[in-house]
């Protein structure tokens, strides 16, 4: 199922790029949020990630002018994707980006911009009381979040909404160290 999944995100990202007329050279960077869609089945293997029949792509690319964010929602079932949503604002135009965990509810994503109303997204149910006795709900948590993609896509939007444009510029690859690229 990884592979699958794998393979949609590239095909998301490429028909993403192509839209746009972007090219590679034109990103700063680029993310994928993964996150569960309204009725799904979900299934894992122990000490795994939950996997889902129906998932919500949120791609972000980042590119020297702004932020290019698009959705879809993806069913493996029947191999269909809808719903696709595109929303374009510039770095300041992110004025807050708030995450919430709630042990009993899951991970909620919420993004601000300055010209509309906050933007909640749900990107985590809450699966503690689905784990086997031996398991650690705040590992399983982590895998869950890593493999989402949460925890690059929360770092890069909280640091924009932090200190905007000039995040991204301290934290390109020309102005890292090695070790820093590496943690």
């Amino acid at each position: 199922m990884e592979t699958w999944l794998t393979c949609d995100k590239t095909s998301f990202l490429d028909e993403a790029l192509r839209h746009h007329r972007l090219t590679w050279r034109d990103l700063i960077t680029h993310t994928v949020l993964v996150a569960p869609a309204p009725s799904y089945k979900r299934g894992r293997v122990r000490g795994g990630p939950w996997r889902y029949s129906h998932y919500v792509f949120r791609l972000f690319l980042f590119t020297q002018d702004g932020i290019r964010e698009i959705s879809s929602e993806f069913k493996f079932s029947d191999a269909t994707r809808r719903n696709e949503q595109r929303s374009n604002y510039r770095f300041d135009a992110l004025s807050s980006v708030q995450v919430t965990e709630n042990v009993d509810v899951g991970y909620d994503l919420e993004l601000v911009l300055t010209n509309g109303p906050a933007r909640k997204i749900r990107v985590k149910d809450a699966d503690a009381h689905q784990l086997a006795p031996d398991e650690n709900s705040q590992e399983i948590s982590e895998i869950n979040l890593n493999a989402a993609g949460s925890t690059h896509t929360f770092r890069l939007l909280e640091g924009i909404a932090a200190d905007g444009k000039g995040w991204i510029e301290r934290h390109s690859p020309d102005n890292l160290t090695p070790f820093q690229i590496a943690g």
